[in-house]
């Protein structure tokens, strides 16, 4: 069996979307090197550039595609019928490639059960699979989590605007007890089931230690993926330098949007909100990027303090968080300035205000006084 397909499970915010980008932009050179990267679609999404194999790969082998946040965001309603095109695209790629780059970080929310689905498929076509991934720290990875999960329009209650943190103190055991139940929060359920499906086969990587990979011709996380797949097939990988997607984005628009995803969240059920909006986008940049607060971080210290002892057993110490940095509290001041920002630029409808402020009293209390305050 001389096939191979390189099974890139993520895991989540490791510069996984850098990493499909830079291979599906390249194609041609990897084609080169024998190793296909495949292009997908979906026509009823109206999509003609999938990069992401999550997307094909979860919906082909999860056992309810239908509660997908992507098809649910795409409003796809012929479920087996996109199933059955992703299948044929997938058989095609197989089919024509001695090698094939599969990579999708959502391929890590499978059970092991789906797993095993998943490599049958790939081992009945003649390949040996090679999975492999990066792995963020426990508290970065909870803080990436919150910040990716906020800004695609979910609400966090225990995540709060200014003093109004110190109230969440008393929340701490339902905060322990639902991060500790969430997949997307608590990767330990996913990284048991990585393990008993792949056992040792599969090769997982510090993504801290990603970030500072350099050699003469790749740096980065993009740089450190590539060279696992290097190692494999004994050819010298090399991509033209990428940058990172998904950046980390300021404290204050995460907390605004939190706000107003409280009353307006992108999904109700399972479809599509179409009074969801979002916070100027100028925010994103303004100030300190997110992380918890001191309180906050004390909330989920008991889920935290889990999460990293099975890490710690599971990976290995090199894998555990050296630091908790925090984020300060969001002052007086800074709404000050955001409601300063908002007017000189003038790229928040009015529209978008009278929701965030009618619905968000103690903000728009906030914002009278001080706006009075400066008049005075």
């Amino acid at each position: 069996m001389s096939k191979i397909a390189f099974l890139h499970v993520g895991l989540h915010k490791t510069a996984s979307t850098s990493f499909q980008l830079a291979c599906a932009e390249q194609k041609d050179l990897l084609n080169q090197a024998g190793i296909a990267y495949p292009v997908f679609t979906c026509e009823e999404a109206n999509q003609s550039y999938i990069v992401n194999h999550s997307i094909p790969l979860y919906s082909l082998f999860s056992s309810s595609p239908e509660s997908y946040h992507i098809n649910i965001r795409w409003g796809i309603r012929d479920i087996e019928g996109c199933k059955a095109s992703y299948s044929r695209q997938l058989s095609k790629a197989l089919d024509e490639s001695e090698s094939i780059i599969l990579s999708g970080e959502d391929v890590s929310l499978l059970s092991a059960r789906e797993l095993e689905k998943l490599v049958k498929f790939l081992l009945d076509k003649g390949f040996r699979v090679v999975p492999f991934g990066l792995v963020r720290s426990p508290y970065a990875h909870l803080n990436s989590s919150l910040q990716q999960r906020i800004k695609m329009g979910w609400h966090i209650d225990w995540i709060s605007i200014g003093i109004i943190g110190h109230q969440m103190t008393a929340l701490s055991t339902q905060v322990t007890t639902s991060i500790l139940g969430d997949q997307q929060l608590n990767v330990v359920p996913r990284l048991h089931a990585l393990m008993q499906v792949f056992g040792g086969a599969i090769e997982l990587k510090p993504f801290s230690e990603a970030l500072a990979f350099s050699n003469s011709d790749m740096q980065g996380p993009v740089g450190a993926l590539l060279e696992i797949i290097s190692l494999v097939v004994q050819k010298k990988l090399v991509l033209p330098a990428t940058k990172l997607h998904n950046p980390s984005i300021s404290n204050i628009f995460i907390r605004i949007q939190n706000e107003i995803n409280k009353y307006q969240p992108s999904l109700k059920g399972n479809s599509l909100n179409a009074s969801h909006f979002s916070a100027p986008k100028h925010l994103t940049g303004l100030g300190d990027k997110f992380r918890l607060t001191e309180f906050e971080l004390d909330i989920a210290r008991g889920a935290l303090d889990a999460i990293e002892d099975r890490f710690g057993k599971i990976l290995g110490d090199s894998f555990l968080d050296n630091s908790f940095p925090t984020s300060n509290l969001i002052g007086e001041g800074d709404l000050v300035r955001v409601i300063i920002e908002m007017c000189q630029r003038n790229s928040f409808a009015l529209a978008s205000h009278r929701k965030l402020l009618g619905h968000h009293q103690w903000l728009m209390g906030q914002s009278v006084g001080l706006l009075k305050s400066l008049e005075d």
